[in-house]
């Protein structure tokens, strides 16, 4: 469970941080709902590109170096 939790608190605090995940301005719900995809779509993205360079999947800042 330690594994897991940690694996979660990690990708929120990513999504937060580097995404600006909480500070979604917009006037409505379908617009928040994409910009909130998108910001998923792009976390994703980046964990795929770990993963194909075999690199830890959450190192986003190795990825960004690289």
């Amino acid at each position: 469970c330690r594994r897991i939790r940690k694996r979660i608190e990690t990708v929120g605090s990513q999504l937060t941080k580097r995404f600006k995940i909480d500070q979604i301005r917009v006037h409505d719900l379908w617009h928040f709902q994409h910009r909130l995809i998108r910001k998923i779509l792009a976390h994703t993205v980046c964990v795929f590109l770990n993963l194909v360079y075999n690199r830890p999947p959450l190192d986003l800042d190795g990825l960004i170096a690289a």
